[in-house]
């Protein structure tokens, strides 16, 4: 294993605080599963808020705005494979669209 003992119980004792889903790095496809699953039943009870919040949202946003206003760079977008161009979501519709539906 990559990790010590205490750097795992570390790693747990932080997923416990903070309501989040650990998974071993050598989990299975069902082991993937169940852990997906059950992270996302957290997140539906917690009203659907990420366990490490979105205190990063703000920096990130003004980051981009930097970049492109400023510094004049070009923003690129990956997309899943075959998913090229699918999944765009208008700013003004981010908090009522369903970002977790697999797609984009």
């Amino acid at each position: 294993q990559k990790h010590s003992k205490a750097q795992r119980l570390l790693v747990y004792q932080h997923a416990e605080a903070t309501g989040a889903v650990v998974v071993d790095e050598f989990a299975g496809a069902a082991e993937l599963a169940a852990k997906k699953a059950e992270a996302r039943q957290r997140w539906e009870e917690s009203g659907k808020v990420a366990s490490w919040g979105c205190a990063w949202f703000h920096q990130w946003k003004y980051n981009i705005g930097k970049a492109v206003e400023e510094r004049h760079q070009h923003l690129v977008v990956v997309y899943a494979p075959g998913q090229r161009g699918t999944g765009k979501v208008k700013w003004k519709d981010l908090a009522s669209s369903n970002l977790w539906d697999g797609i984009g």
